[in-house]
């Protein structure tokens, strides 16, 4: 394993930050990494027993790793899913080679394949998080985009409309913290 690789992948995703965010005026976004964590710590917290955790935990740290060659994809990239997906996998490939370490590869596979219910109940967490990081950003005034008449009054609205579909009943729980 080459841990001089993984230490400038990991630096790569610290240093860079959600577009998403960028596009909506937020004062020190969050990094890739940073919502990677957010993400893991959802797992810690949230994890059904019948689901394997460490499994999850894997996707959870995995899931955007390619960000730290690909950059932060958003809707308004107008990029396809299949190009989307072709080059992540590229990417993760290229990681895992460089690191020495298939095993990246072999988890970011497990995850996109979304063939099982913790890949599947990762994907429902990376959507949460963005929601719950939505609802701080409006909480602590951190973006200014909302000042200006939108579609949605708030980065909580609108991420939690976009989300809905695919967290389900978690958007109910959400609500309620």
């Amino acid at each position: 394993m080459d841990i001089s690789l993984l230490s400038e992948t990991i630096g790569r995703l610290k240093d860079t930050l959600r577009k998403g965010w960028l596009l909506r005026e937020v004062e020190a976004p969050e990094s890739v990494a940073d919502h990677s964590w957010g993400v893991c710590l959802l797992v810690v917290m949230l994890c059904p027993p019948e689901l394997d955790r460490l499994k999850c935990l894997e996707f959870a740290v995995v899931h955007d790793l390619a960000e730290s060659l690909t950059g932060d994809f958003v809707p308004a990239d107008n990029i396809k899913a299949e190009e989307k997906h072709k080059r992540e996998t590229e990417a993760v490939k290229q990681i895992a080679a460089r690191a020495k370490c298939p095993r990246l590869e072999e988890i970011f596979a497990l995850y996109e394949r979304q063939d099982s219910a913790e890949a599947r109940f990762v994907k429902k967490l990376d959507k949460l998080e963005a929601v719950l990081q939505a609802r701080y950003y409006d909480n602590n005034k951190r973006s200014r985009y909302f000042t200006e008449k939108r579609e949605y009054p708030s980065l909580f609205a609108e991420f939690e409309h976009n989300a809905r579909p695919y967290i389900g009943a978690l958007t109910e729980k959400i609500e309620k913290l």
